[in-house]
């Protein structure tokens, strides 16, 4: 993510502090500390509701939608910890008088930290269904306005008018505003584009899915991916997609998906020709290097996507090594269209990957095909997670900067390593408490134990 996103939001958060910090002399210290973790919390969630927008502008200051996904999880969850310590910490002034709305500020506070707890928990297990997921996210806006409420109807230690009233008032009506913009209203007031399937491709899992414009084209870069609903029912969720084609002078657009979940195997299956679709973008900075240098180019299955469009936007200077990876050859998508280009275009390298038939990429292989050039390369990268941070490491003892490695995120929506997490704080109890440990692990037994037997005790009645 940028600096000056970044940057802009600690600024945003901090600002309200000054205010706080001149009240210090009125009022108790621990209830303004709690009041300002709850103004900062509305300034936060604000804040993340407007990201949710994906309004132009946002990608340049924070680095593309894919930073912007994950910067927007984390501030939400930063929100929501700002909420906690808000509610632990008395927030109450003695002698302050609330209006008649106040014990209702009050409830609503309470009932939205209650469900945004919960609501932030969905959001975090991967293991959730997509549509729940989405819903979980829409309430989490109506969570956002009760926090609104309650922070106009509770008693405050300055007013509603003043410069710190007003400036979370504002990040109020932001947020209500940007969350209605995103239920509904963002169809009508960013700019979309009508398409119509020309043709389907289907090899093995995935599909390449060719559409032609309605009216008018949308423009893209090659890399870059765009949001894509079906007008039909089954499909009409709407879905990022990257585009793998690079722009041609008719204005088509061909996305390359694979059945991965739910939707993406209805997709897979039903797509046909004549289907119209609903496509806003194009989003994205994963875009080709222009460099004299050699380009390492590496694709693992449906990562492949950006650099059919690279390969098809490639000039004739650069020296590019496309290392595609999949996992039977009669299943890789574009493996012809890239022998093509390679063949037309003598710089661009194709190696082959079949993980079925024991090919693996390492870096010694790729050592093998530049001739040991790492000091002046770039890498990019599009694939898993793990095999990601896997490759980077490995680069790294080469000598390669971590600057020169490139990607975009494979899986926007991504949990926040819970498991890892609890492991990790496992160990460290274990090895700080190793007697607490034995005992609480005597008491789970007893405790599994106990549940099984009226379970069994039940069933049998």
């Amino acid at each position: 993510m940028r600096l000056p996103g970044l940057l802009l939001v600690v600024t945003l958060l901090l600002v309200p502090s000054y205010e706080f910090y001149t009240l210090a002399g009125q009022y108790p210290v621990m209830p303004l500390v709690s009041q300002f973790f709850g103004v900062a919390a509305i300034v936060a969630m604000g804040f993340v509701q407007l990201m949710a927008t994906r309004l132009t502008g946002l990608e340049a200051l924070f680095g593309g939608m894919d930073r912007i996904y994950i910067f927007h999880k984390w501030l939400g969850i930063g929100a929501l910890a700002l909420v906690l310590l808000h509610d632990n910490i008395d927030p109450d002034i003695r002698g302050l008088k609330g209006g008649n709305l106040a014990d209702f500020g009050e409830s609503l506070g309470g009932f939205s930290l209650d469900a945004l707890q919960v609501l932030i928990l969905v959001t975090v297990l991967t293991t959730i269904p997509y549509n729940l997921w989405k819903l979980s996210h829409k309430l989490m806006g109506v969570m956002f306005i009760c926090g609104v409420l309650h922070f106009v109807f509770i008693p405050k230690p300055f007013e509603l008018t003043s410069f710190v009233g007003l400036y979370t008032s504002v990040f109020g009506v932001v947020g209500i505003v940007s969350y209605f913009y995103c239920l509904g209203f963002r169809i009508f007031m960013r700019k979309h584009y009508r398409y119509q399937v020309e043709s389907v491709e289907r090899k093995g899992k995935s599909v390449a899915i060719t559409l032609s414009p309605i009216d008018k084209a949308m423009k893209h870069y090659a890399g870059q991916f765009a949001f894509l609903k079906f007008n039909q029912a089954d499909l009409s969720e709407v879905h990022p997609f990257t585009i793998s084609k690079a722009p041609d002078s008719k204005g088509n657009l061909r996305f390359t998906v694979s059945a991965l979940g739910d939707y993406t195997e209805r997709l897979q299956a039903q797509v046909a020709t004549g289907m119209q679709a609903t496509i806003t973008g194009a989003h994205g900075n994963f875009l080709m290097k222009r460099t004299k240098h050699p380009q390492v180019w590496v694709a693992a299955g449906v990562g492949i996507t950006p650099f059919v469009a690279w390969a098809n936007a490639l000039g004739s200077e650069q020296e590019v090594h496309l290392f595609y990876s999949f996992k039977e050859e009669s299943h890789a998508m574009h493996l012809d269209e890239l022998r093509s280009i390679a063949r037309e275009k003598p710089n661009f390298k194709l190696h082959c990957l079949e993980s079925s038939q024991g090919e693996r990429l390492s870096t010694a292989l790729i050592t093998q095909k530049l001739k040991g050039s790492w000091p002046k390369i770039s890498v990019s990268f599009c694939g898993p997670k793990a095999m990601r941070q896997d490759l980077l490491s490995n680069l790294r003892k080469q000598g390669l900067s971590g600057r020169r490695f490139y990607y975009e995120e494979f899986e926007i929506r991504s949990g926040i390593g819970l498991m890892k997490l609890i492991r990790w704080g496992n160990r460290l109890f274990k090895s700080r408490f190793p007697v607490q440990t034995v005992r609480f692990n005597l008491l789970w037994k007893d405790v599994w134990n106990n549940t099984v037997r009226r379970v069994e005790s039940w069933l049998k009645s």
